[in-house]
């Protein structure tokens, strides 16, 4: 197991319960954490905060996990900084290709079983300390060729979301309808229920008129 008190590892995700996730499990292995919810923030620490290790989600706001990357492999002072990306999202074979040519370390899909997670850290670690660092395939200076893939891989993405979202809506909708049937039924039940007790009522009534009148002719 590898001395990791002065490691600090930088975690970049939009989900307040992924980051939770993560920083316990590295500070659980001696790991220092820094977080951040998108990729200005992550620019944001790695200009104040020395950092040996950035993980990285793909899919978030302001600015996504590609779109850090390549702004990491742009600056000197950060392109040897080792990379991983660490998504549920972006899961195809073509996203992993892009995300790899951008420069990162490993391309991770989430989850993984916490031994293997930590593994892929040590080894990332290990190559970096003995300065292997991976040579960006796509130009990240030149904003064509960049975008181009980057466009590809956000449109097919939003896409699938936007797919998704649709489903989610026709089950919500689904839902929503055999509720409403659910609540229909039940009115009417209580209303007939309601209506039983009211006749019950009267028929009690009849019966105690009937037997008054039966006293009386006694």
């Amino acid at each position: 197991m590898m001395n990791n008190q002065k490691t600090t590892v930088l975690l970049v995700d939009d989900k307040p319960d992924n980051l939770e996730l993560l920083v316990t499990i590295l500070e659980a292995q001696g790991y220092r954490t820094l977080a951040a919810e998108n990729g200005l923030e992550a620019l944001k620490q790695l200009k104040k905060n020395p950092v040996d290790l950035i993980l990285s989600d793909i899919l978030m706001p302001k600015m996504d996990g590609y779109q850090l990357c390549r702004e990491c492999k742009k600056d000197p002072g950060l392109r040897k900084i080792p990379f991983i990306f660490y998504t549920a999202t972006y899961v195809d074979k073509k996203d992993e290709e892009f995300g790899l040519n951008l420069g990162a370390n490993r391309f991770l899909i989430k989850p993984l079983e916490k031994a293997v997670f930590i593994s892929n850290i040590e080894e990332v670690l290990r190559e970096s300390r003995a300065g292997t660092v991976p040579v960006p395939k796509i130009d990240v200076q030149h904003e064509v060729d960049y975008l181009k893939e980057y466009n590809e891989r956000l449109i097919l993405k939003l896409e699938d979301k936007i797919v998704q979202l649709q489903q989610e809506l026709q089950k919500r909708c689904a839902m929503e309808e055999e509720m409403h049937k659910r609540l229909q039924e039940l009115e009417v039940f209580y209303q007939s229920s309601f209506s039983r007790e009211e006749r019950i009522v009267e028929l009690k009534q009849e019966v105690e008129l009937l037997k008054n009148k039966l006293d009386n002719r006694n």
